[in-house]
């Protein structure tokens, strides 16, 4: 009779080992898997398991970064400076991570990219490639992508099965598409007047110009200029760069309000050097977030009537690079009072806190030259501002920056000092 029931006990033992086994398999060390399965050519994973379709699935969301590797830094819009270019976007965030209890490695990845305008051509999992549409504007591409992760098939009994995770990501880059000069006609576009850009092969208006050798030796900088971006309500404030924002660089539509749209050039390499300057500057402890645009583009049409209105009183130029969008004249002012900062300590703000930031473009533009860059530019310095619809206001010390691309006949760099004109424009009112 005992051995009956040792028998017994020995059935019962082995129906429940067996149970176990194929129930709970990952209780058994020797069935578990190893090693992870090699990558396919095309670095999709290779699917570890077939997914369980009884088993639920969990889903979850996460955020996908896109960037423009060929563009200018920023978190709101990418400036198109090429119509005819093709503009690569790239993922710049990882997959998301699954917690313990899953395959490291996903079980698939899908993704769809998504234009508003424009030509949108998928190279990778990771990056695409988009084309410019004719139309001014803001254009967005879109990736919504899906992430698979299944479970490990070693768990406790105390575990009930882990679910399948799938995460769901979205993001998104936003383009601004600028108007063709085609689209300007009799000097304006959209009602804004641009005016009529001075011709560099017309020896009349080369007379007129301070240094008229230096445009006729480099005239492709002193084109007009292809491309113009709109500014109203909804782009104004859009970040460009840098924490620069667009409506930065407009015509001081604080001080000269007129309706929207404007348009203005704007060439990327000022605010490449911009910041380039900034950050040697924060090097020797000069603290600031950027610097303060007194101005950026002007359009021929308000510079050369300004030029002409104001005469003898007046900073401007003839072939002024504002209207090229190559220009910007800066100041750093920390304290928001609208005059530039002292930065050397002397007790006051004047011109010589110009001369100070000047040292520095001087020690960027000897860069620029030996490395053959365009970034390279001339710049003044000046005691006062000639922008008279401010009246008083913001009347500071500043410096000219530009990025021209070129020296003087002689090789050096160009730089000049403002003539004081205020205490005459004083008196003649």
């Amino acid at each position: 009779m005992r051995l009956v029931l040792i028998c017994l006990l020995i059935l019962v033992l082995l129906a429940l080992a067996g149970y176990l086994f194929v129930r709970f398999p990952g209780l058994f060390p020797w069935t578990q898997q190893q090693t992870l399965p090699p990558l396919k050519p095309d670095s999709q994973p290779v699917p570890q398991t077939t997914p369980d379709t009884k088993a639920r699935t969990e889903e979850r969301t996460y955020e996908i970064r896109l960037s423009c590797p060929d563009a200018l830094p920023t978190e709101d819009v990418v400036l198109v400076s090429d119509l005819e270019k093709t503009w690569k976007i790239r993922i710049d965030s990882a997959l998301p991570t699954p917690p313990d209890g899953y395959f490291p490695t996903p079980q698939s990845v899908k993704g769809i990219w998504k234009e508003q305008s424009g030509k949108l051509d998928q190279v990778n999992d990771r990056s695409a490639e988009w084309t410019p549409p004719d139309k001014e504007g803001i254009c967005t591409v879109e990736l919504e992508q899906t992430v698979l992760y299944t479970p490990l098939k070693s768990e406790s009994l105390l575990n009930r099965r882990l679910p399948n995770l799938l995460f769901r990501g979205k993001g998104s880059i936003r383009f601004l598409v600028p108007v063709h000069v085609s689209e300007i006609v009799d000097g304006k576009v959209n009602g804004f007047n641009v005016g009529k850009y001075p011709n560099i092969y017309d020896e009349k208006d080369l007379s007129e110009a301070a240094a008229p050798g230096r445009i006729r030796s480099h005239p492709e900088t002193y084109l007009p200029p292809i491309l113009w971006y709109r500014i109203d309500e909804t782009t104004k404030d859009l970040v460009i760069a840098w924490n620069y924002r667009l409506g930065e660089f407009d015509l001081d539509p604080q001080y000269r309000p007129s309706p929207y749209p404007h348009y203005i050039a704007l060439d990327p390499n000022i605010l490449r050097k911009l910041n380039d300057l900034k950050t040697r500057m924060n090097a020797d402890g000069i603290l600031f977030d950027k610097f303060d645009i007194l101005y950026g583009f002007r359009s021929p049409g308000y510079n050369l009537s300004e030029f002409e209105k104001d005469g003898d009183t007046s900073l401007k130029s003839e072939f002024s690079l504002h209207m090229y969008g190559k220009a910007a004249d800066i100041l750093v002012d920390v304290n928001r009072d609208l005059v530039m900062d002292d930065l050397n300590g002397d007790g006051k703000a004047d011109i010589q806190d110009a001369r100070f930031i000047l040292r520095y473009v001087d020690e960027l533009d000897r860069r620029y030259l030996l490395d053959s860059s365009p970034l390279v530019g001339g710049a003044g310095l000046y005691p006062h501002h000639d922008f008279w619809e401010r009246g008083d206001v913001a009347q500071s010390p500043y410096i000219h920056v530009d990025v021209r691309g070129f020296v003087d006949e002689h090789g050096k760099l160009i730089r000049w000092v403002g003539k004081n004109t205020l205490k005459q424009h004083q008196q003649s009112q």
